[in-house]
């Protein structure tokens, strides 16, 4: 069954209020989109084919089991090259969140990372493990689905660590080796910080042994969608499931993101970044052989990573399900 799902477009700066409403329809919504992947138009690149022996994924690392008191150290100097683009990703929500400094191993000397954290609360019980949610920043280096996840409701429906890293103006979070979009070629030049994300991953965790990293998840809009569409490409193995949201990646790559569950979504107005990308990807990597992809095409909604529509419990309720 091929169809566009027809979910109205809310333009509201009400985040809560707007949720509250579209929660009444989401868990349809979002359930009919499991079936929604769109054939792509006539003219569309050719599905690609998977080829060639696939190199050993990249590992992590030891992590441990996190018993050991870590001991107090001072964070890092955050160099003039490595300040974040905003020390608000959240709006006026950030002040919830705990800012740290992560100084990146295996890198250039003296590089951080700055990023911002929450745990759940309250721990119940204190043995219980919760996901890890990453979230990356669009272009601007806003992250309105921590700004979801930090409220309360959210917070009692979803436990989860939250980690919101931001980068410095420059460096993008991923990008394919070659992309045919010629809006978008300059990405290629760009510095990608997915990599420092993943040796992230164990720091956090020895801080806080609670993480299940059977549950390790990835949202991100705009530069964040291209983010998680590169996680499934090449950290399949580390994330349970991740949300792209107005992304995109090359479609010849189609077969390497299919081991990772993603719920897509993009709005068909979107002129920053051809909502047909996603649609494509989805469609391609489904395929592929993957079996847990969903595409959602909302209507009247361009580049827009602040609409709530894309933040709403049906969506979470789909990620949190998700485990490796």
């Amino acid at each position: 069954m091929f169809s566009n799902a027809i979910i109205p477009a809310i333009r509201t700066r009400s985040l809560a209020a707007a949720i509250a409403v579209m929660c009444l329809i989401s868990v349809a919504a979002v359930s009919y989109a499991q079936d929604l992947i769109i054939p792509p138009p006539e003219g569309a690149a050719p599905p690609p084919t998977a080829g060639g022996a696939a190199a050993p994924p990249p590992t992590v690392g030891n992590i441990g089991d996190g018993s050991a008191a870590m001991p107090t150290v001072p964070p890092p100097k955050v160099a003039k090259r490595d300040e974040p683009r905003t020390d608000e990703p959240m709006d006026e929500m950030t002040e919830f969140f705990q800012r740290k400094v992560f100084a990146v191993p295996e890198s250039r000397p003296g590089k951080t990372l700055t990023y911002f954290f929450k745990p759940p609360a309250p721990y119940q019980p204190k043995d219980k493990q919760y996901p890890l949610v990453i979230i990356l920043h669009d272009e601007d280096g806003m992250a309105p689905a921590a700004q979801f996840l930090a409220q309360k409701a959210a917070r009692k429906n979803f436990p989860a660590f939250i980690a919101v890293p931001v980068l410095p103006d420059g460096p993008i979070w991923a990008f394919p080796a070659k992309m045919d979009d010629k809006k978008l070629v300059a990405n290629l030049k760009k510095e990608q910080a997915l990599p420092d994300i993943v040796k992230l991953i164990p720091h956090l965790v020895q801080d806080n042994p609670l993480i299940d990293l059977n549950r390790v998840y990835v949202v991100g809009c705009g530069d964040g969608g291209f983010g998680v569409f590169g996680a499934a490409a090449k950290f399949p193995h580390i994330f349970a499931g991740g949300v792209p949201i107005s992304g995109g990646w090359a479609l010849r790559e189609a077969p390497k993101l299919k081991n990772m569950p993603m719920f897509v979504m993009a709005g068909d107005s979107d002129k920053e970044v051809d909502p047909g990308l996603s649609q494509n990807l989805a469609f391609y990597i489904q395929q592929n052989g993957g079996r847990k992809i969903a595409f959602l095409s909302i209507p009247g909604m361009g580049h827009d990573c602040t609409n709530p529509y894309l933040y709403n419990n049906a969506v979470w309720s789909w990620l949190f399900k998700q485990h490796k």
